[in-house]
């Protein structure tokens, strides 16, 4: 009797764990803030978009959700293109205010992968990497999921140029960004 005890409580244990752990595929478009560059006093939206992989861990009505997701923006500063591929890597503490919505925040994780500057002559200054703070919100429906995240931070990197026709020559990059997207639970 005991046996088939060990062997119920083992079998709900297994049920129990994979039916609080979920992962699938999400992406969307980002969009900048107005000041997410800056020339001096000139002003440039960054538009992108961007696609990953997600990982969700739930506990009651409280979730972790990682995710490794890929960003590919471009802008024009003084009508030259440019394009840029970040690896951004938020973990998400979340909080399932109702079965069909819930409300989510906590650090993103930015490291560079390529800068395309096409026709600008640009050179870094300071370092690729840098950590901001998201905070958003998720309406589910099923399998399908669609997010609302707003992504704060500054980031260190500077980049000067000499063809740029701006007294400094420097252009700040900030990590202020909407996303809107949608995620799809493949468990």
């Amino acid at each position: 009797m005991k046996k088939f005890y060990f062997i119920l409580i083992f079998l709900f244990s297994i049920e129990l764990i994979n039916s609080q752990f979920d992962y699938g595929v999400n992406g969307g478009i980002s969009m900048s803030s107005k000041d997410a560059i800056k020339i001096d006093n000139f002003e440039n939206n960054i538009r992108g978009f961007y696609a990953g992989i997600y990982g969700e861990v739930n506990f009651l009505v409280l979730y972790v959700r990682p995710e490794i997701n890929i960003i590919r923006s471009s802008s024009k500063i003084n009508s030259k293109e440019y394009i840029e591929s970040n690896i951004e890597i938020p973990v998400s503490l979340g909080y399932k205010l109702f079965p069909l919505f819930s409300i989510y925040g906590g650090p993103t994780f930015i490291s560079n992968l390529n800068r395309n500057y096409n026709d600008l002559n640009l050179s870094e200054v300071n370092d690729k990497k840098n950590t901001s703070f998201h905070l958003g919100t998720r309406f589910s429906f099923g399998p399908l999921s669609i997010n609302l995240t707003y992504n704060q931070g500054r980031n260190n990197t500077r980049l000067s140029s000499n063809d740029l026709n701006i007294e400094t020559g420097k252009i700040d990059k900030s990590n202020r960004f909407l996303k809107i997207g949608l995620s799809y639970s493949l468990d």
